[in-house]
């Protein structure tokens, strides 16, 4: 990653429930409870966001504003990224 992004905890996440996995994510960064998502997840958002996780999908300016949401290089937080259901 080029954006200057801190390394991600997780790269292929699943949550799971009961022991099923019921969402998927391509990086997570656990301790933020932060996860990308590739546009082919995108409808597993209201999963995550359900779980009190933030959520950002891969496209545009993700980069930047990924890592101003996790606090790199000082930049000003940015609120999380709104994926249509």
């Amino acid at each position: 990653m080029d954006a200057g992004l801190s390394p991600p905890d997780e790269v292929g996440y699943e949550l799971e429930q009961a022991g099923d996995v019921v969402a998927e994510a391509e990086l997570a960064w656990v301790a933020q409870k932060l996860v990308l998502l590739m546009p082919a997840q995108a409808e597993s958002a209201a999963v995550w966001q359900g779980k009190g996780w933030q959520t950002w999908l891969a496209d545009g300016q993700w980069p930047q504003q990924l890592a101003a949401a996790l606090g790199d290089h000082g930049a000003q937080e940015y609120t999380q990224q709104e994926i249509p259901k």
